[in-house]
């Protein structure tokens, strides 16, 4: 198996970002919310609790974009500025994950994280097909 570059790494953890950018209303914190209300079956209770710690993940996330230049028009980082950028989105998703692992059960912390890892793997094939077909190749060689 290929390892991604940084950059590819980051691209992963920031498409979210990206997309909510371009379709507000899709993938913001409320529409995750939504999502993880239904999938993991929340209680209202669970709901009021996980509510504000999306919140907070998502104006980090986005306020550590805005301290490194990104999503302005500003070019791209360079690879060091781009590992401190994985490096901290890492550590984002890890305190989040520790305050979700405070209010779901178990079994629902269990479900969110194969739904994360799927949705990464995905993203990651995706990536690779979009660079095989800028290099010319068939997707799947």
């Amino acid at each position: 198996m290929k390892f991604l570059t940084p950059c590819a790494a980051l691209l992963c953890l920031l498409l979210p970002l990206t997309l909510q950018a371009q379709a507000p209303g899709h993938l913001n914190p409320q529409h995750k919310l939504e999502q993880m209300a239904t999938d993991l079956k929340l209680s209202d209770e669970q709901r009021a609790k996980v509510k504000p710690i999306l919140e907070a993940s998502y104006q980090q996330r986005m306020q550590m974009m805005q301290t490194h230049g990104m999503g302005g028009g500003q070019g791209r980082p360079d690879q060091a500025e781009m590992v401190k950028i994985r490096d901290e989105m890492w550590r984002i998703s890890s305190e989040t994950d520790e305050q979700l692992a405070a209010v779901l059960t178990p079994e629902q912390m269990q479900q969110y994280r194969e739904q994360r890892q799927q949705a990464r793997e995905r993203m990651i094939q995706h990536m690779q097909q979009m660079q095989h077909q800028q290099q010319g190749a068939p997707a799947g060689q």
